[in-house]
């Protein structure tokens, strides 16, 4: 069998086996008219390969032209079908450019028919035989140009310009899809048209031998055409594909939407004014207490709300109708209780409702235990005994209680404006603003001014001792604060008094002390004043026996002088143990009050046989205490060591006294002795009252020495020492100078 003939029966029936594929699609869409359009080309060029094949393997001339005569209609089919395929599928193509082509082309059709041998010769073509590659062998026809190949010449140039103006204009629309469309479709019928026309006249012309290529020209675009509409299809199904997906993604979206606003009693409406319908969500129908089968409209959601708070839903909704905005507001819903129901009310318009219209969506939350809990919140403020105030950042007050009215003498309208430096004292005011700010760059639960004394300031001028707490309050940590006032006029004056009774206290106890040092003491001031009198009386002898030396006489004179200054240090030291004096906090060396307590109690220790070893820092830094109160301390626990000796031989009766500086900004103080030490089961308790190891002790002087520490924000405590006996330590802090 001819090899041509073969070639041409496949393309023929693949070009109709494509248009069946695509009608059968087309019947499942046939508002799809490029499916339509390319079922038309792939018939067309079907036929035109049967044609063609037929021209190929004619007997006669005749044959030859009526079989070109009858190709030229299948021909006309195809190029409509094509420019109006190119127009659909680019969605570009100028029209008129289009109609010109088919005028000519079916003026060319009735030529053809009306004249003979036809439209495309001059007069009846030659006819041979060639045989071409394969051995096969094709007829081919030549003869002159036909009277209307001008008009022929014309129509294709008007056809290729009408496919390279649709593919030009959509390249230049940008878009991936288009340019690619324009490229593959576009450019392969320009091409084919162009290669197909070129063969045939060159054939016709005689300066070629070779089989018609029309077919083959065409099957190439009518490929290029399946293959973007194969696409296209691909492109659609993974689109609805795509699209059942966000389909079934939104519906689970709605479904968890559903779930959370059910789960924190969260209900959402929508209300279309354009359609006059409200959609409601299974929580929303809920709160507003709706069934499935009950009408819902505006009319209806608005009479399920409180009748006080009625007319302002509604013009909230028709305000943020009117001006494309939002509404937020709370309100009450209609109860048959006693009890009432609140719900917060939040609106927003968007402009995707019918025909563009305006749509109110919103939601909607039951907030009844918010606004019980903020009306008990608001009662437990009102109830608490102190002054309670909201405070932003810039100090500004926004609430405050009953008693904070009280408490400054300002009506509650009148805290308006009002920042929380304007109820400090005006000396603290300056600071204030900057604790304030530090506060609200750390905001923790503390005291504000923490180791200052505070005063509020009454609206009449009138000051008052305070203390200043804040804790932080509001939805965001650091937005505001919940500062209470505390006046502690009562608190400062009962501390007063317990600062008497204490010093009260350690002035018997010093009493105490000194009453079981009567006996050195005494030793003490008779020594001095044994050696005024010999002195004076040896001054008289001597005067009256050599009333010429005056310089004998003034040396005696001198040693009752330093004897007299001797008993009045002694006297000094006593009277400012005994005397009941304020306590005074100062920079104070413990090393000078070391010196002097080992000097008062000298004699004590020299009767008791008992020596007093001191090691004293050198470059102590001075600390924050009183004297008098050091002192006692001191005095008190070298007293007690001497007690706790009392029972060993003179050679081991040795007290150390040392002191040092900490590293904690304290300065510590060591009692040492090499007594039988304390048992380990009283050692926490022999700080505590009437705690006492003596037959005639009343138990007091280490819990006032305790006392003492703790008001001097000290500690003092005991321990026993490795080899024996036991260490008794105190610490009070270093001095420093207070900053502003």
């Amino acid at each position: 069998m001819n090899w041509v003939y073969m070639v041409w029966s496949m393309m023929g029936g693949a070009a109709f086996v494509l248009a069946f594929v695509h009608l059968t699609t087309w019947l499942r869409r046939p508002t799809d008219h490029s499916k339509l359009l390319f079922v038309i080309i792939a018939g067309a060029i079907a036929v035109i390969a049967i044609f063609e094949m037929l021209a190929m393997n004619t007997a006669s001339p005749a044959q030859y032209a009526m079989l070109v005569r009858w190709g030229g209609v299948p021909v006309f089919v195809l190029m409509m079908a094509v420019m109006g395929f190119v127009r659909v599928f680019l969605g570009a193509g100028r029209l008129w450019l289009a109609v010109c082509v088919a005028a000519l082309s079916v003026l060319l059709l009735v030529l053809g028919f009306a004249t003979d041998p036809g439209s495309s010769f001059g007069r009846m073509p030659v006819l041979r035989e060639v045989e071409v590659i394969g051995g096969a062998t094709v007829t081919l026809a030549r003869g002159t140009e036909g009277h209307w190949g001008a008009l022929s010449a014309l129509r294709n140039l008007l056809y290729l310009l009408f496919i390279v103006d649709c593919s030009v204009v959509a390249w230049r629309l940008g878009r991936p899809l288009a340019r690619r469309r324009a490229m593959l479709v576009g450019g392969s019928i320009v091409l084919s048209t162009v290669v197909a026309a070129g063969h045939s006249a060159l054939i016709g012309a005689g300066l070629i031998e070779s089989v018609y290529i029309i077919t083959p020209s065409c099957l190439v675009f009518l490929l290029a055409m399946s293959d973007e509409l194969g696409s296209e299809m691909y492109r659609a199904t993974e689109h609805a594909r795509t699209t059942l997906e966000q389909k079934a993604r939104l519906l689970e979206n709605e479904r968890r939407m559903a779930l959370v606003a059910n789960a924190i009693d969260l209900g959402i409406w929508e209300w279309d004014p354009g359609r006059k319908e409200l959609w409601m969500s299974d929580g929303g129908r809920a709160l507003f207490g709706f069934t499935d089968s009950a009408p819902r409209d505006l009319q209806r959601l608005l009479g399920a709300i409180d009748s006080e708070d009625r007319q302002q839903v509604a013009r909230a909704m028709d305000a943020a109708l009117k001006d494309a905005g939002s509404f937020q507001l709370t309100c009450r819903l209609q109860s048959s209780g006693a009890s009432e129901r609140w719900i917060s009310l939040h609106g927003e318009v968007s402009s995707d409702g019918a025909g563009g219209s305006a749509v109110l969506r919103g939601m909607s939350r039951d907030i009844t235990q918010q606004v019980r809990d903020e009306r008990r919140f608001r009662q437990i403020v009102e109830d608490f005994p102190n002054a309670i105030f909201i405070v932003d950042r810039s100090g500004k007050l926004m609430l405050a209680n009953a008693p904070a009215e009280k408490a400054f003498g300002y009506g509650r309208g009148d805290f308006n404006g009002l920042r929380l430096e304007d109820l400090l004292s005006e000396e603290f005011r300056s600071q204030a603003a900057a604790y304030r700010r530090g506060y609200f760059e750390r905001p923790v639960k503390r005291q504000i001014g923490l180791g200052r004394e505070l005063f509020g300031q009454r609206r009449d001028g009138s000051k008052f001792p305070i203390e200043v707490w804040a804790t932080p309050f509001g939805s965001e940590p650091g937005d505001q604060a919940l500062v209470t006032i505390v006046d502690v006029t009562d608190r400062r004056r009962l501390e007063r008094e317990a600062l008497e009774q204490r010093n009260e206290l350690a002035h018997l106890s010093r009493v105490a002390v000194v009453g079981e040092l009567s006996s050195s003491l005494a030793h003490e001031l008779n020594q001095p004043l044994a050696a005024i009198l010999s002195n004076a009386q040896a001054a008289l002898r001597f005067l009256g026996e050599r009333p010429g030396d005056l310089d004998e006489v003034r040396e005696i004179l001198r040693d009752i002088v330093n004897d007299d200054r001797r008993a009045g240090e002694v006297i000094r030291r006593l009277r400012a143990m005994l005397t009941k004096v304020e306590v005074t906090y100062q920079a104070l060396d413990l090393n000078e009050v070391v010196s002097d307590v080992a000097r008062l109690v000298q004699s004590d220790l020299t009767n008791r046989r008992v020596v007093l070893s001191t090691q004293l820092a050198p470059d102590l830094p001075a600390a924050r205490c009183d004297r008098v109160q050091m002192q006692q301390v001191l005095l008190n626990l070298i007293v007690n060591a001497c007690d706790a000796m009392a029972h060993l031989e003179p050679k081991d009766r040795v007290i150390g006294v040392s002191t040092a500086s900490r590293d904690d900004g304290m300065v510590e103080v060591r009692v040492a002795d090499a007594g039988t030490g304390i048992a380990q089961e009283r050692i926490e308790k022999i700080f505590e009252p009437f705690q006492t190891t003596k037959a005639d002790g009343m138990g007091v002087g280490l819990s006032v020495c305790r006392t003492i520490m703790h008001a001097h924000a000290g500690m003092i405590w005991a321990v026993n020492n490795p080899s024996r006996g036991a260490t008794f330590c105190f610490t009070v802090p270093v001095f420093r100078e207070l900053v502003a």
